[in-house]
């Protein structure tokens, strides 16, 4: 049985594995692609803010009206991943800002240093945060520039609740296609094991007459049939050995029961005796 165990063995490794590595380079992949994704969504989505915003900045900031660019500006706190925006002046200076949950104008942190004036858009970008520089031009004259910084920490968390659930969704499909490769591994070993069981059945017993049950998935099925037709020739040619054993015995037997009989018998064939001789 110890072939069989390590058949058995095997084949459960082999699909616990298998199963394992289907399901976790899926979850892999799948984190990677949400990850690039949702980065590339974000920067896409502080591009066109940024785009819209610095439009609607561009009469505050040509007649210096910077209660009207602060206003404008403020507009981001319907954003929630806008963190800190800042429009610049053609010096380089704040000409308005808005930072979230700031307390008496002050933040914790203060603008990005960028290259001011931006004559294109520029942008920085790492795994906390996006920096778009967008410049505020009418009619190809550069006004200033608006820099906005959007903090990625609400979208690491929107996909970590999703790897969340794809995790779980992972674990259940996990756990079906164990309990199904729990099954197959059943129907394929215990029939195995079933039929070596047999085997060592009719090794002790000499039970050449006996046959196995069929059973099991077609290929096993047919390794049962031809174990089967197996047993039917050996029985077969145990059968004439046997009769051939047989008749050889009884030839033996009759030529060895009465060997002087025998010889008396060929002696009563011989010719007359002297005594009957004529004198």
């Amino acid at each position: 049985m110890n072939a069989t165990g390590t058949l058995s063995r095997r084949l459960r490794s082999a699909a616990m594995l298998s199963i394992a590595l289907a399901v976790t380079l899926i979850f892999v992949f799948s984190s990677l692609f949400e990850a690039y994704n949702g980065r590339r969504q974000a920067l896409d989505e502080a591009r066109s803010v940024s785009a819209v915003l610095a439009r609607n900045l561009q009469g505050a900031l040509a007649f210096g009206d910077r209660s009207s660019a602060s206003g404008t500006i403020a507009s981001l706190a319907a954003v929630p991943a806008v963190e800190h925006a800042a429009l610049f002046d053609q010096d380089g200076q704040v000409f308005a800002e808005y930072r979230r949950g700031a307390a008496g104008g002050e933040a914790p942190h203060a603008a990005h240093a960028l290259q001011l004036p931006a004559e294109v858009p520029s942008e920085s970008l790492d795994w906390q945060r996006i920096v778009v520089a967008t410049p505020v031009q009418v009619d190809a004259q550069v006004l200033g520039t608006l820099v906005i910084e959007k903090d990625l920490l609400r979208l690491w968390t929107a996909l970590g609740t999703r790897l969340l659930l794809a995790a779980a969704v992972a674990g259940v499909a996990l756990l079906l296609g164990t309990r199904m490769a729990e099954r197959v591994h059943g129907e394929i070993v215990e029939p195995v094991r079933e039929l070596v069981s047999f085997m060592d059945q009719v090794a002790r017993g000499d039970g050449y007459q006996l046959r196995a049950q069929e059973k099991g998935p077609q290929e096993i099925r047919r390794l049962y049939e031809r174990f089967n037709e197996l047993l039917a020739q050996i029985g077969l040619r145990e059968a004439a050995l046997s009769r051939h054993r047989a008749e050889l015995e009884t030839t033996v037997e009759t030529r060895t029961r009465d060997p002087r009989g025998q010889r008396g018998r060929r002696g009563g064939r011989a010719g007359p005796s002297r005594s009957s001789w004529p004198t």
